[in-house]
């Protein structure tokens, strides 16, 4: 026995289609949805995206990174620059006594003689006196201070010492130091306190004039 189908019209037939057309039109609608707010995406976007801090960690790890990896350079330590030495000033052989020597522009000066002196009572000393006497010619126009005040007795050993200035007013007299006028020559004596053993050679220096050098000794009394 046959079994009879059952009839299809054209309207269910039209049904269908449109149910299955809008289950597809609505699971390609769905996935975009779905893919889109996902869980699982936006954890792989977060983990991905470094935070501020981490982005810093990363900036400082690439720098150490770098340093190491840079060659180590040498700089040679700096090296000072020789200077060089100041050539020492030539010491002028002395004149001996009695001859005239020139001292500056102004003076001519002639050592006459040494010799030891009393003190006296009003006079303190330190070991003995030695009396120099000279001769100063003045050659400016003007008058003009003896450079006196600038000279000094140099021993064989080297040791000099200044002209005593209180003790050349007390035996020398107050006029020892005055001025020489223009064109004049004058005879003057100052007073040196040195040691008792310190010698019978000297050389008379200044303080301001290297080339004003002069040998003398005491003179010898029999």
């Amino acid at each position: 026995m046959t079994r009879a189908r059952p009839m299809t019209s054209r309207r269910d037939v039209i049904r269908a289609a449109w149910l299955v057309g809008s289950g597809a039109m609505l699971g390609a609608m769905a996935v975009p949805v779905i893919v889109s707010f996902s869980p699982s995406t936006h954890a792989q976007e977060d983990a991905a995206a470094p935070t501020k801090t981490r982005e810093a960690e990363l900036d400082e790890l690439h720098g150490l990174q770098t340093r190491v990896t840079e060659p180590n350079i040498c700089t040679p330590a700096p090296t000072s620059t020789a200077v060089p030495a100041t050539p020492t000033a030539t010491t002028v052989p002395p004149t001996a006594s009695g001859q005239p020597v020139m001292y500056d522009a102004t003076w001519e000066v002639t050592v006459l003689a040494i010799a030891p002196t009393p003190a006296g009572a009003e006079v303190p000393t330190q070991g003995q006196l030695l009396r120099l006497n000279v001769a100063v010619a003045n050659h400016s126009n003007d008058n003009a201070f003896p450079p006196f005040p600038d000279w000094l007795l140099t021993d064989a050993s080297g040791q000099s010492y200044a002209v005593d200035l209180a003790a050349s007013t007390a035996l020398a007299g107050a006029g020892w130091a005055l001025t020489v006028g223009p064109g004049a020559t004058d005879d003057r004596s100052m007073i040196f306190d040195v040691p008792i053993d310190i010698g019978t050679s000297f050389v008379l220096e200044s303080r301001v004039e290297p080339s004003f050098r002069v040998a003398l000794a005491i003179e010898s009394r029999g």
